[in-house]
């Protein structure tokens, strides 16, 4: 579920806020609920692998969850004052994306204020979250400084771009054609939800998606999803939930998605014709790096530090999952609370929530104090 993390990034870090005013709990499942509703609502164009790794929304709730508790990406900002988080635009970005389920998050304007950075133009910083422009001139987790925000129709920097947000939509620094300036260009594009036998074709600053449980076809018109056995075109997301678009045999086909449950049994592409994935509930993976074809494997170890892991859930209270893509490598549980100076992989290991990058010329990791820019 990679794309879990990277979708829902703004609300990753709300369940270490203790300062936020809104319940966690509540927060947590909010966001939780309101992807998995986008996932199963939507035809995104490639959310086929997705849902394939899904048995139910409630599945997709309960993965999704384990992710939001577990990240801690930001607490440092949080913790030195940098950056704040706004419960009220956190709870109208939610809302929004629940009335409008298709609109991406970046294009709602309180999803782009959820984090608030406290940093005047001219401060010292190493992200661009804790500027009040949104925009650091660090690069590579070094000390930079705030850029001063800039408003549409002004001059940006196109590789750091310091557009203000705009109540009216999303605004981007783009080329003006000179000498390699950029623009302050607020971001037009309507979003509509369209349903079967609607086109739902993306011109004119309008992009069009079909609500479940059809597709977007190679006409461009909203269809009904295509059953098990029926010929599919890889390219789209047009077979129905609960199968998926399967390469393995001459013709791309539709095939039902079923759970293998014990260990040593295929996954992936069977030679029955369906798709197997691994029951995540039995701590099973699909393991692809044998010799002997993909197979589902048991997670090593119980749980404790460094037993393997592809969640968080994956590890015993206090430890977190680092490293695991939550599909075929497992990761390990470490400790989220190591000392300065301990070899990390993650800011999520340290106490201090920094992982230091290498010095010049190699070396490890290791926990910081996060770096105090002039």
């Amino acid at each position: 579920m990679l794309r879990f993390r990277a979708v829902l990034g703004i609300f990753l870090i709300i369940s270490a806020c203790s300062s936020s005013s809104t319940g966690t709990s509540s927060v947590v499942t909010h966001a939780a609920d309101t992807f998995c509703d986008q996932l199963l609502q939507c035809d995104q164009g490639q959310n086929a692998t997705d849902r394939a790794m899904v048995s139910s929304a409630a599945d997709c709730r309960a993965r999704l969850e384990t992710a939001l508790r577990s990240d801690l990406s930001v607490q440092s900002f949080i913790d030195d004052g940098s950056v704040r988080v706004s419960d009220a635009n956190l709870r109208a970005c939610l809302d929004a994306i629940a009335a409008a389920p298709c609109v991406p998050s970046d294009r709602v304007p309180a999803c782009r204020e959820t984090f608030v950075g406290t940093l005047a133009a001219g401060l010292g910083c190493v992200a661009d979250v804790q500027c009040v422009s949104g925009a650091c001139s660090a690069a590579f987790g070094q000390c930079g400084s705030c850029l001063a925000p800039a408003a549409i129709g002004e001059a940006c920097e196109l590789l750091n771009d310091n557009c203000a947000n705009s109540p009216s939509g999303a605004v981007r620094c783009e080329p003006n054609g000179v000498g390699g300036a950029g623009i302050c260009v607020l971001q037009t594009t309507t979003y509509l939800s369209v349903t079967l036998g609607e086109g739902c074709s993306n011109q004119n600053n309008v992009r069009r998606y079909c609500l479940s449980p059809f597709y977007c076809d190679a006409t461009d018109v909203c269809a009904a999803r295509k059953v098990a056995g029926a010929a599919c075109d890889p390219d789209f997301d047009e077979c129905a939930f609960g199968t998926t678009c399967s390469t393995a045999g001459a013709t791309p086909t539709c095939v039902a998605v079923v759970v293998a449950t014990t260990a040593g049994e295929p996954c992936g592409d069977l030679a029955s014709g369906a798709f197997a994935r691994c029951d995540r509930s039995k701590r099973l993976y699909c393991d692809t790096t044998g010799n002997g074809g993909d197979v589902c494997a048991l997670l090593a170890g119980d749980g404790s530090e460094n037993s393997d892991c592809l969640v968080a859930s994956d590890c015993k209270a206090h430890l977190v999952c680092i490293l695991g893509d939550a599909l075929d490598r497992p990761g390990t549980c470490e400790t989220s609370g190591k000392a300065i100076a301990t070899t990390c992989g993650s800011d999520l290991e340290c106490a201090s929530h920094y992982c230091a990058p290498p010095t010049v010329g190699g070396g490890q990791r290791a926990c910081a104090a996060p770096p105090v820019c002039p």
